[in-house]
């Protein structure tokens, strides 16, 4: 705040998580994302390990509603999500997926029109997250897989992961294979 005043300036003000010392980000005027409009879609993204802060953008920058979780609290795409307001399901770092997190991130999930599960690693830590992809799918709600890499490369749970995709597949998830086509199928419902 005090920078903002004395130099007019917003800025954005962090702790690099690897030295340790404080940095200061300047914020155009002109990075400023319109509100959801009204009737907009609302877009939930599961995502983690840098993969979903780009997505974030993208889809605010398109007028989306958008929240995320479960996302570690150290995860860069938490921070991501922290710093652009979007409503984000926190979990303690280097832990598995609480129950507690998981009925929030259930929660959030119920009010999306779509969810979108980005091209991020699966370890047995955040399998949860597919696992409630794949109830949002069997319930009829609409769930996109952002695959620019093949699932089995980024599977480190001895295959579940790889497995829980298969069945989102088979259940009725669309596949898209870069951002442009996963804005397109999100806008195409609007």
């Amino acid at each position: 705040e005090k920078i903002g005043f004395v130099y007019g300036v917003e800025v954005s003000v962090n702790r690099s998580p690897v030295t340790g010392r404080v940095y200061v980000t300047p914020i155009s005027k002109r990075w400023r994302y319109k509100e959801a409009l009204s009737g907009s879609r609302m877009v939930h993204l599961i995502c983690g390990g840098n993969s979903g802060g780009g997505l974030m953008h993208k889809l605010r920058e398109q007028g989306f509603g958008v929240s995320a979780g479960v996302i570690n609290v150290l995860d860069s795409d938490h921070e991501t999500a922290q710093s652009l307001d979007i409503p984000v399901v926190s979990e303690a770092p280097f832990s598995s997926i609480s129950e507690s997190s998981m009925r929030q991130n259930d929660q959030l999930i119920q009010g999306a029109d779509v969810i979108v599960v980005s091209n991020l690693f699966f370890g047995e830590g955040n399998l949860a997250n597919l696992r409630s992809a794949l109830r949002a799918v069997e319930e009829g709600k609409e769930v996109i897989l952002l695959s620019t890499d093949p699932i089995f490369s980024r599977d480190f749970s001895s295959g579940k992961a790889t497995e829980l995709y298969s069945h989102l597949m088979a259940k009725g998830a669309l596949e898209v294979r870069n951002l442009d086509e996963l804005v397109q199928k999100i806008g195409e419902q609007n």
